[in-house]
C-alpha cells in the first residue's frame, strides 16, 4: 500500500501526461502546488519504490505499477468529484475537496458511490431530479 502523498503524485503525473504528453518536474511542481525541490525529491522516493521511471531533466514515466495505482487513484477522485457535482457542489470545490476524500475511503465504499453514480445516470429521470433539486436550493 503507498501513501496518499505517493498517491497524489502518480495521479498527477498520469493527468499532467494526458494533458501535455510528456512530464516535467516543473510540470508537477505547478499541478500541486509545490516547490520543484519537493518534487524532485518526492521522485527519487518513487523511482525508488518502483513505481515511476525517473532521471533528472529526463521526462518522468510511471512504470506499469504506478500506472495502475495512478489510475485507481484518478477513478476514486473523479467518482467523488462527480457525486459532488451531482449535489451541486461547485466544481472548484469539488475538485479540491474529491482531492482531500480519495484517501479516506474504502475500496469498498467508493465502488458502491460508482455503481450509484453509474445507476442514477442510466436513469431517465436523474436529469429531472438534479433539476427538482437545483430549484429546491432556491
Amino acid at each position: 500500500m503507498v501513501s496518499g502523498v505517493f498517491e497524489d503524485y502518480l495521479e498527477a503525473i498520469l493527468v499532467v501526461e494526458g494533458r501535455r504528453g510528456f512530464v516535467r518536474t516543473k510540470d508537477l511542481a505547478r499541478e500541486l502546488s509545490v516547490s520543484p525541490p519537493s518534487v524532485s525529491e518526492m521522485l527519487s522516493k518513487l523511482s525508488t519504490a518502483g513505481l515511476i521511471e525517473y532521471e533528472r531533466y529526463q521526462p518522468v514515466r510511471l512504470t506499469p505499477k504506478g500506472l495502475r495505482i495512478a489510475k485507481a487513484v484518478y477513478a476514486r477522485h473523479e467518482t467523488i468529484k462527480k457525486l459532488l457535482q451531482t449535489i451541486l457542489v461547485s466544481d472548484r470545490t469539488a475538485e479540491a475537496d474529491a482531492c482531500k476524500i480519495e484517501h479516506q475511503l474504502s475500496d469498498e465504499t467508493i465502488e458502491q458511490l460508482r455503481k450509484f453514480m453509474e445507476f442514477l445516470e442510466s436513469n431517465q429521470g436523474y436529469k429531472d431530479l438534479k433539476g427538482d433539486f437545483r430549484r429546491h436550493q432556491g
